[in-house]
């Protein structure tokens, strides 16, 4: 698997496009959803209490996701400390000495999806068997 760059001028033959087409592919979600993506790494740990750690580096704000399904989030977390929390042995035991305490806390960037949501979407849109 492998992963391909485009420049914007290169989509639309190169030194050709226009602004306006260059304006609506930078403002499309396609654009929208990669400058996300690249501001926010993901470490997802398989084993211990964490089990998946989001970082916005735009915002230096931190999410843990827990075993219990819970999210906690802190603000102006240094991008040091993520990256020093996912290569922890411990991840938990780093969060508690190096994070509970010393970054404010925040509300997470992504609510804790509903198990039930697919169901409800089903029900409501008659989709599935």
């Amino acid at each position: 698997m492998y992963t391909r760059f485009v420049s914007l001028a290169g989509i639309h033959g190169g030194a050709d496009a226009s602004h306006h087409q260059l304006d609506r592919l930078a403002a499309s979600p396609l654009a929208d959803a990669l400058r996300e993506t690249s501001n926010m790494p993901t470490k997802t740990f398989t084993s211990g209490r964490i089990k998946k750690a989001d970082y916005n580096t735009a915002s230096r704000q931190l999410d843990l996701h827990w075993d219990n399904k819970t999210v906690l989030a802190y603000k102006h977390v240094p991008e040091e400390v993520y990256r020093r929390l996912c290569s922890a042995p411990n991840p938990a035991a780093y969060w508690e000495d190096r994070i509970a305490e010393e970054y404010p806390k925040g509300t997470p960037m992504t609510s804790s999806a509903d198990p039930d949501g697919a169901k409800k979407l089903d029900d409501l849109f008659g989709g599935g068997d």
